[in-house]
């Protein structure tokens, strides 16, 4: 089991255990996966699409990643996603 945080954009970051699939990371996300590296044991997973789906800025995932992050986003150890 994968410990993640759930940063949506909306309400406050939550933490919820997956089993770790892709399908369960792109139905969080609500679409493709795309990694953005936020420390050298950290990273976000978020959509790669966002742009074209008109998706809301993500102001606590912008602040993790220091660059503008849309829709929810998943906060993960490296070591938990490759």
């Amino acid at each position: 089991m994968i410990n993640i945080t759930v940063i949506p954009v909306d309400g406050q970051p939550h933490y919820k255990t997956l089993n770790g699939s892709l399908k369960d990371y792109q139905t969080i996300i609500d679409g493709y996966i795309e990694v953005v590296k936020v420390s050298s044991y950290e990273q976000l997973l978020v959509d790669e699409d966002a742009i074209m789906k008109n998706k809301n800025v993500n102001r606590i995932a912008s602040v993790l990643a220091k660059k503008r992050i849309l829709g929810t986003a998943i906060l993960i150890k490296i070591e938990d996603f490759k």
